[in-house]
């Protein structure tokens, strides 16, 4: 794991690196700074160092190791002569020096020339890459950001550098000042990392630093609910659930009272499903929460088969008490089914439950399987012939009796 977390490292500097060094020659090939530099008249001096800039970084795009010509040093001396804070002069004249700096000197030189303009790819280069190699992961994402923030061309890049980065160790701790600032960039970010599963993991960590002070993150958005979900799909459901906790309002979950469920009362449209309610949203059958009238209404029509409505629920083993109330259920159309959740837990038997119409409820015994999580499911299964139905399911609750209350952990 220590090798595969430095190959990462060093493949996410190379790739910061390569981008900044394309999109350097990108932006001075459009401008075409050749033929600037070939007019001999006074402003030509910078040109010629923008065009010594630029061929030296579309060599080294090339050839990490290439060096600065005696053609390209003098074009950039012309050009700092003329205007001693152009950072293209600088970029290119103290390139030589640096290959000949110990690690200090060279170092005070980058910051030095990084001080003197926010805008230029290639210092800024340079310093990801030396913030990289000497294995300083918030330096290397603040000059990341310093980059993406000036320039619009290597940001969608530099996003999926960081997104991938966020898997190694250490960078939760490096990334939570740069994120925490909320630059331009962080719902890029958000974008890209949950794309990643490998970075999933760190980024709920991210988010959950993210919420404490200073940084008082605590706005839910879209992106939130994919990272949860992102959780989820890739089996880290404690880590879903812990996110979604911290973000969730405080009327989320009863917390004290013995409801396993989440919103069991329908009191609120689901926040981060499937930990809140997922509901069916189909052509022939669907569920729609009304918080007003603290109720679940399920639609289908005939040959409706499947999911109305589900939940993701830890659960001890022990014994429980499953209650709701149901509006009708002629045609016997729908049951509750309790069933693992896990990768391996396939193959376990499920717990059925009739939903009977009326006030109701039943015992149900979740056995020692070791299944953690488990679905909570409300299905349906209409005939083809069967006349469509609206029913309305209110106060559900899943509460353990017995030695399920000592092992519960929500």
């Amino acid at each position: 794991m220590k090798i595969y977390n430095i190959a990462l490292w060093i493949v996410a500097v190379i790739l910061a690196i390569g981008v900044a060094l394309s999109s350097y020659v990108v932006a001075y090939e459009v401008r075409s700074p050749e033929r600037a530099c070939a007019i001999q008249v006074p402003p030509s001096s910078g040109a010629c160092a923008n065009l010594a800039a630029a061929t030296y970084a579309a060599r080294r795009q090339k050839n990490a190791k290439a060096f600065v010509l005696k053609l390209e040093r003098a074009m950039a001396l012309q050009g700092y002569r003329a205007e001693p804070l152009s950072a293209n002069a600088l970029s290119t004249l103290i390139a030589p020096f640096r290959e000949k700096m110990s690690g200090k000197d060279r170092q005070a030189l980058l910051e030095l020339a990084g001080k003197v303009t926010r805008r230029n790819s290639l210092i800024n280069a340079e310093l990801i890459e030396s913030a990289g190699y000497r294995d300083d992961k918030q330096a290397f994402f603040q000059w990341l950001s310093r980059s993406m923030l000036t320039n619009n061309e290597a940001r969608k890049s530099y996003v999926g550098v960081i997104a991938q980065a966020t898997s190694m160790p250490g960078a939760v701790e490096a990334l939570t000042p740069v994120i925490g600032a909320a630059p331009k960039w962080a719902p890029d970010y958000w974008r890209a990392v949950v794309l990643h599963p490998q970075s999933l993991g760190n980024a709920a960590k991210l988010r959950l630093a993210l919420v404490k002070r200073p940084w008082r993150q605590t706005t839910i958005d879209a992106m939130d609910e994919r990272l949860v979900l992102g959780l989820v799909q890739y089996g880290q459901l404690d880590e879903a659930f812990a996110l979604a906790d911290s973000l969730a309002p405080l009327t989320w979950r009863a917390r004290g009272q013995t409801n396993r469920l989440i919103n069991g009362r329908f009191a609120d449209q689901p926040h981060f499903p499937p930990l809140d309610w997922e509901l069916a949203a189909m052509g022939n059958l669907g569920a729609t929460i009304e918080p007003a009238r603290k109720r679940l209404l399920i639609s289908a029509i005939g040959g409706a088969q499947g999911m109305a409505a589900r939940q993701l629920v830890r659960l001890s083993p022990g014994d429980y008490t499953l209650n709701w109330v149901l509006s009708s259920n002629a045609d016997n159309s729908l049951r509750f089914r309790i069933f693992c959740a896990e990768a391996d837990g396939a193959s376990l038997p499920p717990v059925i439950v009739p939903a009977a119409a009326g006030k109701k409820q039943a015992p149900v015994r979740i056995a020692g399987d070791g299944c953690n999580w488990r679905w909570v499911s409300l299905d349906i299964f209409l005939p083809d012939d069967a006349a469509g139905i609206d029913v309305y399911l209110s106060d559900l609750s899943l509460a353990p009796t017995g030695s399920a209350t000592a092992q519960a952990t929500r």
